[in-house]
Formats: C-alpha cells, sequence, structure tokens
C-alpha cells in the first residue's frame, strides 16, 4: 500500500498557493462569490494557524524547540513564525498532541495527502532551523551594514 501511495501520489511539484504552508488554493474558479467564499475560508485557516502559533510561544510549547529560538531581526523573524504556522497547521488538522515531536507519529495509514502535509510542514521547520541559526553580526568598520551570520550548532 505504502508504494502505492508513492505512486499515486502528484510527480509533479505544486504551483499554486499554499494556505497555511499546506492546502494548495483552489484559484481555478471563475465565480465572484464562489471565489470569495474561499477566499475567506483562506483567510480564517491562515488566522487560525497564526492564533495556534501564538499561543504555542506563549506557553512555550515544547515542541518549537524543534524550530530553533525566533530570530530577531523583523525579517527573519516573521518568515520563522510563518514556518511556525505551517507546523501549527499541519499539528492541528492532522490531531498531533506529541508535546516534543512537531509531527508526532503519522497517521492515517499512508493517505498521501496527510503525508504531503507532514512533507510540506518537516520543509517549513527546516526552514524555521535554518532562520533560528542565522544572525545579524554586529556592524563592521567605516560604518558597513550588518551582515547575516550563520550559526553552526544545530
Amino acid at each position: 500500500v505504502h508504494r502505492w501511495c508513492e505512486i499515486a501520489a502528484p510527480a509533479t511539484p505544486l504551483t499554486r498557493p499554499l494556505i497555511a504552508g499546506l492546502i494548495p488554493a483552489a484559484d481555478h474558479f471563475t465565480d465572484p462569490e464562489m471565489r470569495h467564499a474561499l477566499a475567506e475560508r483562506a483567510a480564517l485557516i491562515e488566522q487560525r494557524a497564526e492564533a495556534l502559533v501564538e499561543r504555542a510561544i506563549a506557553a512555550g510549547e515544547p515542541w518549537l524547540d524543534q524550530l530553533g529560538p525566533p530570530p530577531t531581526d523583523p525579517t527573519s523573524r516573521l518568515q520563522w513564525e510563518r514556518a511556525a504556522a505551517t507546523a501549527a497547521a499541519y499539528r492541528d488538522r492532522h490531531g498531533i498532541t506529541d508535546p516534543t515531536d512537531p509531527f508526532g507519529e503519522p497517521k492515517g495509514g499512508g493517505q498521501w495527502t496527510s503525508r504531503a502535509d507532514r512533507q510540506r510542514a518537516q520543509t517549513a521547520v527546516l526552514h524555521a532551523r535554518r532562520l533560528a541559526a542565522t544572525r545579524l553580526r554586529p556592524p563592521g568598520r567605516h560604518g558597513q551594514q550588518a551582515q547575516p551570520e550563520r550559526i553552526l550548532d544545530l
């Protein structure tokens, strides 16, 4: 069954935008009312993912440790929060309750949608780790602009 699921999964990468980093947007509708309804739902899903990660940060949920500390640079911090929101949306969508592992135990017996979501969440967590490992070096001599510095303690 596992092999069949791999074969049945889409071979080409998605080019559509992803809602909360997970769900392919249904952007092929031409009916204005349907497009509006789908846009509203997409916004609600995004808001929920953002609220889930805000709550997880405030509560100091241990699964966030796997993402590394949030960067202090505002742009990197926003990207880190988006990646964390994808992981939070994955946990919410698939009922993951493991307190320390962002992905928990795989559920659903190999459904390609579940596996695709997990892969997207794993990619987001890796992105968050890379962002957490980058900090701004203080300005150099002669007033040079601060440059990103990689920290290799992953």
